[in-house]
């Protein structure tokens, strides 16, 4: 899989894409936002572009805000977890194993 850049869907329902490419005349690359208008990817352009890349910039912030969030509550949990599993040992080691990769991964396939 290849990142092709940050969707985001506007507030009117419109998708928008926050992508890279190569900056011309120079070796870096440079933001650019893009807009679906009838299923192709149109540039925005001008005062818009700047307003638009602010934005998804700034919504781009809030997911990785988001995802912190989420990695970190799935990491006290995961702990927990397999604390109680270490507590309730049995004689199969590779269930317990099982059980405590597939807790670390929350699809708890050990239960099933």
């Amino acid at each position: 899989m290849t990142t092709q850049g940050l969707l985001v869907k506007g507030t009117n329902g419109e998708d928008y894409l926050l992508t890279t490419e190569p900056n011309r005349g120079a070796h870096t690359h440079r933001l650019v936002v893009v807009k679906k208008v009838n299923g192709q990817w149109t540039p925005v352009e001008g005062v818009q572009e700047v307003a638009c890349r602010e934005a998804l910039i700034g919504a781009y912030v809030d997911f990785v805000v988001d995802l912190c969030r989420v990695l970190n509550s799935s990491a006290t949990q995961w702990a927990t977890e397999v604390a109680s599993v270490q507590r309730h040992r049995c004689a199969d080691e590779d269930e317990i194993v099982h059980n405590e990769i597939a807790i670390h991964g929350n699809l708890d396939y050990g239960h099933q």
